[in-house]
């Protein structure tokens, strides 16, 4: 299968429409993409360990400390509409009635 081949059908099973200019443009981009791959292909990657990250960093834990948190009846101070101790939104889901 040649790259036009490969760019119509790819084209038809993701349900895409290229007109002749786009389909050359990725033509050329395909063939610039399987060139490099032939080049990574020719490496010699035995000793070659493989990368699990492309930025090498630690990871900086913080301490697991309390902290100071809003009570029930603090968080609920401002609410426009409260239900005993739940804040009360108004209802954003509603069932298809036919």
């Amino acid at each position: 299968m040649n790259i036009k081949e490969t760019i119509d059908k790819t084209a038809l099973l993701a349900k895409l429409q290229f007109n002749s200019e786009e389909s050359e443009v990725f033509a050329k981009t395909f063939e610039q993409i399987l060139e490099y791959i032939y080049i990574i292909d020719g490496l010699d990657l035995e000793n070659v360990a493989p990368l699990h990250q492309i930025v090498e960093s630690e990871f900086e834990f913080r301490n697991d400390v309390s902290a100071k948190y809003l009570t029930s009846e603090q968080a609920l101070l401002n609410a426009p509409d409260r239900n005993e101790n739940f804040f009360e939104v108004p209802k954003v889901i509603y069932k298809d009635e036919k």
